[in-house]
């Protein structure tokens, strides 16, 4: 993937999570479906889908780490863990500037 393509989707954050969101229900949707088809009761369709589809917290993560966002949220990390180990470095006086 492009650097020039990673950047431009950083504009369009909402959008990707948005169509996660939708791709990752649309498969629970399809799987309840099924379920449904084969006799179960809609509720014990829908426990079974998602069941079988596992943690959907992870497979968000999973999909935006590998998407464009996930090499930037990495980089913020690292900044943000840089800034607060320099600032406790400062106030102990490790560092004098």
């Amino acid at each position: 993937m492009s650097l020039l393509f990673r950047l431009k989707s950083l504009l369009r954050i909402n959008r990707l999570e948005r169509d996660l969101d939708e791709e990752l229900g649309s498969h629970i949707e399809m799987r309840t479906a099924d379920n449904i088809a084969a006799g179960m009761s809609p509720q014990d369709a829908r426990y079974d889908a998602q069941r079988r589809f596992g943690n959907f917290t992870l497979m968000k993560e999973d999909a935006r780490a590998a998407h464009t966002i996930g090499w930037l949220e990495s980089g913020a990390r690292s900044l943000r863990y840089s800034a607060r180990v320099l600032r406790r470095a400062r106030d102990s006086r490790w560092l004098r500037f």
